[in-house]
C-alpha cells in the first residue's frame, strides 16, 4: 500500500483530518466516509483507483479524500522555482506565442493525479 492509501485510512478514521473535512464541508456523513474506510481497508486492494473500479458508489468519497491528501503535497515554489525544474526548461525550448503553440509536436501523459504541467 503507498503512502497516500494509507494516509487516507489514518485520516478518514474518527478525529481524522480528511474525515473531519468531507463533513465540514457537508460532502459526506460521518457514516459515509466511516463505511469508505472500511471498505477500503478490508479490500485488499493496494490502491484508492482500484478500490473505486470495484466499487464506484464510493467514487465521489474516494476522489475528494484523494484530493485532500495530494492538495497538501502540492508546492508552488518548487513548481515554479529556477532550481532543477525541467518544466522550465522544456517550456523554455518550446516558447513561442500561445497561438503558435499547437504547433509544437509533444503529448503530455500524466499519472496518478499530477497536476504539474497543468498548473506550470
Amino acid at each position: 500500500m503507498r503512502l497516500s492509501e494509507l494516509v487516507i485510512i489514518s485520516h478518514t478514521r474518527d478525529g481524522g483530518s480528511i474525515r473531519a473535512n468531507l463533513i465540514n464541508c457537508s460532502l459526506a456523513t460521518d457514516q459515509q466516509v466511516e463505511e469508505f474506510r472500511c471498505a477500503f481497508q478490508g479490500s485488499g486492494l493496494n490502491s484508492v483507483d482500484a478500490f473505486l473500479e470495484r466499487r464506484p458508489e464510493y467514487m465521489s468519497i474516494g476522489k475528494l479524500a484523494m484530493a485532500f491528501v495530494l492538495i497538501g503535497y502540492e508546492n508552488h515554489d518548487r513548481l515554479f522555482g529556477f532550481e532543477s525544474n525541467w518544466l522550465r526548461t522544456l517550456y523554455g525550448r518550446m516558447a513561442t506565442s500561445y497561438q503558435e503553440l499547437p504547433k509544437n509536436r509533444v503529448a503530455f501523459i500524466t499519472f496518478n493525479y499530477d497536476r504539474n504541467i497543468e498548473q506550470a
